[in-house]
């Protein structure tokens, strides 16, 4: 894997998205995912946030991270994308705001995503290095 620094910019973002949805030791958005599959995601996200905000922390640890935000705010069903957006809508307006869930749905994936794709794999040295030295 490619330990180079990174611009941390995307990561600030995504951990300012996940901020934008409350303190997680308050009632709120936060309360299902403390009870739901013994607190599974809760506790990822919790470790996770803990790792990723140092400054220190291995690319792999930041890119494990963003794997799980991918993963938490996915959904595999048309129900449960509309569980979560009205969720996130009614916590972020106290209505069940689609387009703003929608929005901010939209928001987190990619930059999860853009964090996700940049603390993985190799750098581009380590490819140029393959690509050069590979036979047909």
């Amino acid at each position: 894997m490619d330990d180079s620094p990174r611009d941390r910019a995307d990561l600030h973002q995504l951990l300012h998205l996940i901020g934008m949805l409350g303190d997680p030791n308050e009632a709120g958005f936060w309360d299902s995912w403390r009870t739901n599959l013994n607190g599974y995601s809760f506790k990822k996200m919790k470790a996770g946030i803990a790792h990723a905000a140092r400054p220190d922390t291995a690319p792999h640890t930041v890119h494990a991270f963003a794997g799980y935000v991918l993963k938490f705010f996915s959904r595999t069903t048309p129900e449960g994308e509309e569980e979560l957006i009205r969720n996130i809508g009614t916590y972020l307006s106290g209505h069940r705001e689609v387009e703003l869930s929608v929005q901010f749905l939209a928001d987190i994936r990619a930059t999860a995503w853009r964090v996700y794709r940049d603390y993985g794999g190799y750098g581009p040295q380590v490819v140029a290095t393959w690509w050069a030295q590979a036979e047909l």
